[in-house]
């Protein structure tokens, strides 16, 4: 039985196959599935062509990739130098960088100049407080522009990054940033869940008292002014620091493989893992999904449903790299209303719109309609991820949101920061079915015996290593 065909591409000016029309000087491509086998089989010049197609700011130096038996041990763009803070701030001008929008109808607009400037504001505080490279900083945000300011500003200074979303809880946060031991922790006053006000500093106390590495804290505050605090603790004002005219704005190239930031395992086994992403292998992984796979352009609006826990919103930044303006929301998609998202998305003009396969099917199962409401006019792409789309949330979407919108669920892993199976504007969309392999993504699906089988159920792997 094949599934239906829902959507199929009109247009063929992507970035995609822009891509493949520059490969074709020197190569025959007829197709997506030659370009995939010949991105797999020659990983030096294909990675070497992703990082000169997607302009990365950087110094490219030695081979793109150091082949190793033990492919743990293979090294991407080993003697290469780049900031990954500058690769996200190469945009100037007064234009939107990031538009905010809260449950609570609270909205805020940062352009690349400011943005520009508040990065260094901050990463200025960082260096004069003793934040070296190395050093972690960890925080305990909600998604406001704050957070993507002080992430921006602890890469720039080659510090490494650590967020968990407030509803984490006490000990679970305890778990996380122990193991990491941070010099500096960032927190907001409280954060609006559900119509509920969440009340964020009360933990600092037991946090001080397990993690004995925090030198300083941070208090941001979520509306304008800074809430009373219980005052059994030192802090220092987020406005504080914006309001000071002391900046450090130099990007030090670190190499390639230079640790970002670090994730965690879900803590289904124990304690949460650690898990540490490089600066070039997330960003050379972003600009090739953002760009060949979603096709997100300069000053496209990108927006994602997702807290500062999730690997999505680590992707969701990446976009800056590519001169795309993000879209934050910070609250309960359900509030105040089921389309309060969409209301946001035919507002703002966005063209990206990512989500979970979650948010998706309650939809669905609520029979909402949006398209009744909203025409959606700028949205070219719906990306799901998180778990299956299952083929009947396939076909909701056509019939109730968009009919001639490319729909992509996509797949990946915290541990790659990145997608192993995604999007494709060059391909149709069938229902219930994921469109292809990420470019350079050696996929497979392997039975018990380590066997490739096709057809049957069985386990995704990927056969070769990757930068992320």
């Amino acid at each position: 039985m094949t599934n239906n065909k829902l959507w199929s591409p009109k247009k063929n000016n992507s970035l995609l196959k822009k891509f493949i029309n520059q490969l074709n000087h020197k190569r025959s491509i007829h197709n997506y599935k030659d370009l995939h086998k010949w991105s797999v089989k020659n990983k030096e010049e294909f990675w070497n062509n992703i990082w000169n197609f997607t302009k990365i700011i950087g110094e490219k130096k030695g081979k793109a990739i150091e082949i190793n038996k033990n492919f743990l041990k293979t090294k991407f763009f080993n003697k290469s130098k780049l900031n990954y803070a500058e690769n996200c701030l190469s945009k100037k001008d007064l234009s939107d960088a990031i538009i905010f929008y809260s449950e609570n109808k609270k909205n805020r607009r940062y352009s690349w100049s400011v943005l520009r400037k508040n990065v260094f504001k901050v990463s200025y505080f960082l260096k004069s407080n003793n934040v070296l490279k190395n050093d972690r900083v960890a925080a305990i945000l909600p998604n406001i522009p704050e957070t993507v300011i002080s992430f921006l500003a602890t890469s720039q200074i080659g510090a490494i990054w650590s967020s968990c979303s407030p509803d984490f809880g006490k000990q679970a946060i305890i778990d996380r940033f122990k193991q990491i031991k941070p010099k500096i922790l960032i927190i907001t006053d409280y954060y609006y869940y559900n119509n509920k006000k969440i009340e964020t500093t009360l933990i600092i106390p037991e946090i001080l008292k397990k993690i004995k590495s925090i030198k300083n804290i941070i208090v941001v505050p979520y509306e304008k002014n800074l809430a009373n605090i219980e005052n059994s603790f030192k802090y220092i004002e987020w406005n504080e620091i914006i309001k000071s005219n002391k900046f450090y704005n130099k990007f030090e190239r670190f190499l390639f493989n230079h640790p970002l930031y670090i994730l965690y395992s879900s803590g289904t086994t124990g304690i949460p893992k650690c898990i540490v992403h490089g600066a070039g292998g997330s960003l050379i992984q972003h600009k090739k999904e953002h760009q060949l796979h979603c096709n997100i352009k300069k000053n496209d609006k990108v927006f994602y449903f997702t807290t500062c826990g999730w690997m999505m919103w680590n992707w969701l930044i990446s976009s800056l790299a590519s001169k795309a303006t993000i879209v934050l929301y910070d609250g309960s998609p359900f509030i105040p209303n089921y389309k309060f998202l969409f209301k946001i998305a035919e507002k703002e003009k966005i063209k990206f719109f990512g989500t979970g396969a979650k948010y998706l099917d309650t939809l669905k199962n609520s029979k909402i309609n949006i398209k009744k409401e909203f025409k959606l006019k700028d949205l070219e792409i719906i990306a799901s991820t998180g778990s299956p789309l299952v083929n009947e949330t396939f076909e909701y979407v056509y019939k109730y949101i968009k009919s001639n919108v490319h729909l992509a669920s996509i797949s990946g892993g915290t541990d790659i920061v990145a997608c192993f199976v995604i999007g494709n504007p060059l391909l149709p969309v069938f229902s219930g079915e994921i469109q292809c392999a990420a470019l350079g993504m050696d996929v497979d699906v392997f039975n018990d015996y380590g066997e490739s089988i096709k057809n049957i159920k069985g386990e995704l792997v990927c056969k070769s290593s990757f930068p992320s």
